[in-house]
């Protein structure tokens, strides 16, 4: 009851915070632009918390944790690489999640495309995300040295390093700064972003199989950290495939399936006026096919499977959990309505 009321809330302050912002845009004939609703909100969620925590405080049910490999989840939802703010984070795990990605991290500092690169769509009936922010962040020196001493250690749960790369050479750099920063810390694994849709050179792994096992092969020869590699659902069956030979030939290594989907602003009914770039990558149910079929090809081959991609609902995660994925990763509906982590855990 007190979830159920909370959400109603919750949806009820975003589609109206929205809305305002808007038609605040469209009188000023400016273009429509979500990503200050979004500040607007992270900046006013991470206050609500710190004022009235019982809001978000969930307990994890027991009986329902994951072992993989040396890392133990309590819950198998976890929080999809695509936010570093360490409020938001921390308010997901609070409410249940089991596990938090960071965003994906280059090397240089990084502004992402221009704006307007945000916008909510609906796609097949359910609501969504068009995203095509470029990757911001403040590059890899700044980042590690930052996420060393967060807070997120705190919870006890493992922490997922997102790492991009615009080369083989640039993706092992950042893992060693990384491994460096983090020497004193266990509870994590390096996750190898291969499949981000939105920036110039984001599927040079993927676009590479050769260099993909060269990458995977140095990494493990410097750590025996966990490795996940992040593939798309863009990719061709056949290259998914080689991707996960590859992958299960390097030991403590699992698939994270998948990624947001690209697709034109047209194809994705945002006016051109509205979006700063061509297209950038769909999120939300309605790429949720694309996970299963890339969750039932990996698992069927023998890979640990994190199912990545419109999940959403607790039927989403009986579905991919059938089709042998181990973790459930969630991003739209955090940002729609976190109040679904302590409702689908009730129901694991």
């Amino acid at each position: 009851m007190r979830k159920s009321f909370f959400s109603f809330c919750y949806r009820l302050i975003r589609f109206i915070t929205t809305k305002i912002l808007y038609i605040f845009q469209w009188l000023l004939l400016k273009p429509l632009d979500l990503e200050p609703a979004v500040i607007f909100g992270d900046k006013n969620l991470a206050l609500l918390s710190r004022m009235t925590p019982f809001v978000f405080n969930y307990r994890i049910p027991a009986g329902i944790e994951v072992e993989l490999y040396d890392l133990k989840f309590p819950s198998p939802l976890t929080g999809a690489s695509f936010k570093s703010e360490t409020d938001i984070l921390g308010i997901w795990l609070t409410m249940g999640l089991g596990s938090v990605t960071l965003k994906t991290i280059m090397e240089g500092i990084r502004t992402g495309n221009e704006r307007p690169r945000l916008q909510e769509v609906n796609a097949a009936g359910n609501s969504g995300f068009l995203n095509s922010m470029g990757l911001p962040g403040p590059g890899i020196d700044a980042f590690a040295e930052t996420i060393a001493d967060s807070k997120l250690w705190d919870y006890g749960r493992p922490l997922g390093i997102s790492v991009g790369g615009d080369s083989g050479a640039e993706y092992v750099s950042n893992i060693q700064k990384f491994l460096h920063a983090l020497r004193d810390k266990d509870n994590y694994f390096l996750e190898l972003n291969i499949s981000c849709p939105n920036t110039e050179n984001g599927r040079t792994l993927a676009d590479d199989p050769d260099q993909l096992d060269t990458v995977l092969q140095e990494i493990r020869n410097m750590t025996p950290r966990v490795i996940a590699v992040k593939v798309s659902p863009d990719s061709e069956l056949d290259e998914l495939s080689t991707i996960g030979e590859i992958a299960g030939s390097c030991p403590q290594t699992f698939i994270n399936a998948g990624n947001t989907q690209y697709k034109t602003v047209s194809d994705a009914g945002v006016e051109k006026k509205n979006f700063s770039m061509p297209g950038g990558g769909v999120s939300g149910p309605a790429i949720f096919p694309s996970t299963l079929k890339m969750v039932h090809l990996f698992s069927s081959r023998g890979m640990p499977v994190m199912a990545t991609g419109g999940i959403s609902t607790i039927d989403h995660v009986k579905a991919v959990k059938d089709e042998g994925a181990v973790l459930f990763g969630m991003a739209t509906a955090l940002v729609l309505d976190p109040f679904c982590i302590p409702n689908i855990n009730s129901m694991l």
